[in-house]
Parts: structure tokens; sequence; C-alpha cells
């Protein structure tokens, strides 16, 4: 499912990048297909829980930084999580047209399946921006 419209398409090194994502039986699959050459980091921003306010980050908060170079990077705002060992990130696709693809598993975030998160591509508040619902329900987000 499409994670809304094109992110970073003012600055070369970000490729225009789509995002889409899709609840396996055991984790998240994100993709960011891009547009044109990719030379630097997209922060991808993960909300598990109910941090809020501005500034209102926690434990259940996640910025995972997706390198060019194919290196990950995991911050957890709550200096708790921060091991990339159970994530499957790549590059892949063409210097022109790459695509990231990042597996985060349930278990790494402390989630079921079912259950609700936000995300946020772009580094603002996953509170403004996309929610993923829980599987069979309607709205913006994925059905399994």
């Amino acid at each position: 499912t499409q994670l809304g419209g094109a992110f970073g398409t003012k600055a070369d090194v970000f490729a225009s990048f789509t995002p889409y994502v899709t609840r396996g039986e055991t984790a998240f699959l994100f993709r960011f297909v891009g547009e044109r050459a990719f030379t630097g980091t997209v922060e991808f921003y993960l909300d598990t829980g109910l941090s809020s306010g501005d500034g209102g980050r926690n434990a259940t908060d996640y910025r995972f930084d997706l390198r060019a170079d194919g290196s990950i990077g995991v911050h957890n705002f709550g200096d708790i999580n921060k091991d990339t060992g159970m994530l499957v990130y790549a590059v892949s696709g063409s210097a022109q047209a790459p695509v990231l693809t990042l597996e985060i598993p349930y278990a790494f975030l402390g989630v079921q399946r079912d259950e609700i998160v936000g995300v946020s591509p772009s580094g603002r508040a996953a509170s403004k921006t996309a929610m993923l619902p829980p599987i069979g329900t309607a709205g913006t987000g994925l059905r399994a």
C-alpha cells in the first residue's frame, strides 16, 4: 500500500522516493521507490505507542537511518532498542531508480501484527502523517 506521495522531491540526494508498506506474517516491509539517483540518508520515523506533543518522543519512537551505501542506523528515543541484527535492509534497483527495502519484525518493535503504528518518512511527527490501521479495518493503510 502506498503511504502518500513522493518525498524528498527538492533535494537531489533523496531521489524523490515514494513509500510503500506491507504487513507480513512476522514483519512490516517498507519499500521506498526512487525516481533519480540517491546519495544520502532517508530518516524514517516510526511510532508504536502514545508519545504526545512536540518533542514528546519516548521508548515507543524510532528513527531508522536508511543510507545509500546499504548501511542502517537505529535510534530509539528511549535509548532501549538500537540493535540492527533483527532488521533486513537492502538497496537495489538502478543508480537512477533506487529501491530501498526495510523489513522490521513485529518482535523488534514489541507490537502485534494487528496493532496501529504511525510512520513518517519525512521526519515530521508520526502522529501528523500516515497511520497504519489494524488489518481488516477501513481507512488509509493496508489490509492483509
